[in-house]
């Protein structure tokens, strides 16, 4: 063994991957103080507090799962102790002043109320006298040197002090790593328990309670984990220059953070580990930075070994890139063509960082796009046959609104699968742009300013919709993204409704099979729930178990602003709503993924899957667009709906356009071009 050789097997010796846990694991308990601790301790002792506060509710509001507002009403006796517990505890003082602030602030910001220091300051007197009572504080005051000078304060009791200081180290003992990107590659999978390392604490599935996986997820799993990243040189100077000039950029600190996660990253092999929700859906585990984040981050992160172009990589590379800038809408044929003629008038040529790419090629996903055409750039200066050159480009190929495809599989809905590309299409026919089609349907559907609008924005507004519908999203959820939308425009919100619904009135025309796979799905949960069933449980094609139950705790939860608690003991109820709503886009989202699996499966090379991109070597392009089209017919062989009806006690659901003559058959994807494209 020479010594590189020697260097290399050093590097990915299982020491070494120790070591990186274990600083992953030391980032993860720093992270763990005093906030968490207070929180912890506050679930225990909530629930045992005296009532200090007459009966009286509150109403108060929060952001839900899907960005909604929700009002709900809250007892005031608990919100108070919530803040006089939570701040105390955290901050391991208290005093009068503080309470009275805290307070005051409370009820302005959730009661839009203004509460004087004079009436508040016998309300926190008493929460203090009550917290010596219980021992939570020390009876006497003590001077203690705080942010704004040495002050007397109320300090923990010996007894809570050590129950906060215990909480930590319980915390910091059961707590799962910090994930960021590995430089090892982490260890496989074996069950839901036993994977990425032993120290990782971290489980396969989230939330999941099953220890055995099936052997195909599994090895899809562990394919994706084995694969390895370097970061683009390109992207590295990018996100210097990004850093060197926020204002400049008008960058967000959001993103800010990204480009100094990636540019701390250098030029290291990085290794990502695959964790999974429990509709299957897979997750790349990096912290900030993931090849399935942002356009910055798909283009941060290429293949670390290169692979052979071959007679086809070149054309690969030339239609990802007319892809990344803006031109995905075309033709295959045209989309080679714009490349070539780029190439063939110098313009890639001049092209030299991504404020060139910004400039030229303004829609497109500038770093990506900046990515690509410098690879271009690199083989024409190698100035010999391309197919002799090797690339790590990722080359990305994405599905087209991928759950309305399988929706107009599982139904049988041609209208619906010739909107989303999966029938028999040619290189030089031109794809249909669901997006575009919806808001072309919508705008002739109305009238006025109503369909003014519509037209205007045409398929940015109408991308939404059609997407949050294509996942289960009702009417009112399309008028509230379609309210924010117009106001960001500044147009006058006053049209939302009527855009929403005429939205909505489009997809049924156009994508039938969203309403029918939705109110079948949704008919199928109602009758299980009427004969007590409280979860959804169905085995998917690759043997990968989805267990659904959506309970609610929120009887129990006391929120008040930023503190949140759940008292101890709380029992889940039946969240109806939710089971109901979200049983449709949880059995999309598992064959969604279950394809992807199934094609890692089924190739024999190296792949970077974003629930509805693939990505693969340019090499091997073509050959990934097989896989992805012979799996989507493999996927829909297997009847996910006699799964479901049959785990469920329910009746069968029978799409009669699946029987009827005209009906659409998952296996015309495969002479469809465009199906992912």
């Amino acid at each position: 063994m020479n010594i590189l050789n020697a260097v290399q097997s050093a590097l990915n010796t299982p020491s070494s991957l120790d070591l990186e846990i274990a600083g992953q694991l030391e980032l993860a308990r720093e992270r763990i103080g005093n906030q968490q601790a207070a929180q912890k301790l506050v679930n225990q002792m909530i629930g045992l507090v005296p009532r200090l506060i007459l009966d009286k509710d509150v109403n108060v509001s929060f952001t839900g799962d899907r960005g909604e507002m929700i009002t709900v009403s809250k007892d005031l006796n608990d919100i108070m102790w919530l803040i006089a517990l939570q701040s105390t505890l955290q901050n391991g003082t208290a005093t009068t002043s503080g309470l009275v602030s805290l307070f005051a602030a409370w009820a302005l910001a959730e009661m839009k109320a203004v509460w004087s220091s004079e009436s508040i300051t016998p309300i926190a007197k008493r929460f203090i006298k009550e917290m010596i009572n219980q021992n939570v504080l020390s009876s006497k005051m003590e001077a203690r040197e705080l942010t704004t000078g040495i002050r007397k304060v109320y300090v923990l009791s010996p007894a809570t002090a050590l129950e906060v200081s215990d909480m930590v180290d319980e915390l910091r003992a059961s707590v799962p790593m910090q994930c960021k990107p590995l430089t090892n590659q982490p260890t496989n999978w074996t069950d839901n328990n036993t994977g990425i390392h032993a120290d990782a604490k971290i489980s396969l599935i989230t939330g999941s309670k099953q220890k055995t996986v099936a052997p195909a997820v599994l090895s899809a799993v562990n394919k994706l984990q084995a694969v390895s990243f370097v970061v683009s040189p390109a992207i590295q100077d990018a996100a210097d220059i990004l850093l060197d000039n926020l204002s400049e950029y008008g960058v967000n600190e959001e993103d800010a953070r990204i480009y100094r996660a990636v540019a701390k990253l250098a030029s290291d092999e990085c290794h990502f580990p695959i964790t999974m929700d429990k509709r299957g859906r897979m997750y790349y585990r990096g912290g900030l930075v993931t090849p399935q984040g942002t356009d910055f981050c798909k283009a941060a992160f290429q293949f670390k070994d290169a692979v052979a172009l071959g007679e086809t990589g070149f054309d690969a590379i030339a239609i990802h890139t007319a892809n990344v800038c803006g031109m995905d809408k075309e033709t295959m044929d045209d989309r080679i063509s714009w490349t070539m003629a780029n190439i063939d008038s110098g313009t890639f040529a001049a092209i030299t960082d991504f404020e060139d790419v910004m400039q030229t090629f303004p829609n497109a996903d500038t770093f990506q796009a900046t990515v690509a055409i410098l690879e271009i750039n690199r083989i024409l200066a190698l100035d010999i046959n391309p197919a002799l050159v090797t690339s790590t480009l990722v080359c990305h190929q994405d599905g087209t609104c991928n759950g309305l495809q399988h929706m107009a599989a599982i139904t049988g809905s041609r209208e619906t699968a010739e909107s989303v590309n999966c029938v028999a299409s040619t290189w030089s026919d031109t794809p249909s742009d669901i997006y575009g089609v919806i808001a072309t349907v919508a705008a002739e559907m109305t009238t006025g300013d109503v369909s003014a609008l519509i037209a205007k924005y045409g398929r940015d507004m109408a991308k939404n919709p059609v997407m949050i519908v294509g996942y289960g999203a009702g009417e009112e959820t399309v008028i509230a993204n379609t309210t924010k939308f117009i106001s960001k425009k500044g147009e006058n919100v006053e049209l939302a409704e009527a855009v929403g619904k005429a939205y909505m009135a489009a997809l049924e025309v156009k994508a039938a099979a969203v309403k029918s796979f939705t109110s079948a799905i949704t008919r199928r949960m109602d009758m299980a729930m009427q004969a007590g069933l409280t979860s959804a449980q169905w085995t998917t094609a690759d043997g990968f178990v989805c267990d659904i139950e959506y309970t609610s705790i929120e009887d129990s939860r006391i929120r008040a602003g930023a503190f949140n608690a759940v008292k101890a003991g709380a029992v889940g109820r039946l969240d109806e709503v939710k089971t109901r709503g979200a049983m449709a886009p949880n059995l999309i989202h598992s064959v969604d993924a279950t394809h992807l699996r199934m094609v890692v499966n089924n190739v024999d090379h190296e792949l970077v899957t974003v629930h509805d991109s693939i990505g693969s070597h340019a090499g091997n392009f073509f050959k990934t667009a097989s896989a992805i089209r012979t799996q989507f017919v493999a996927v829909h062989e297997y009847d996910i709906l006699t799964e479901l009806c049959t785990s469920m006690d329910v009746k069968p659901i029978n799409f009669v356009a699946k029987r009827r003559a005209g009906g659409y058959n998952a296996s015309e994807a495969l002479n469809s071009t465009y199906i992912f494209s």
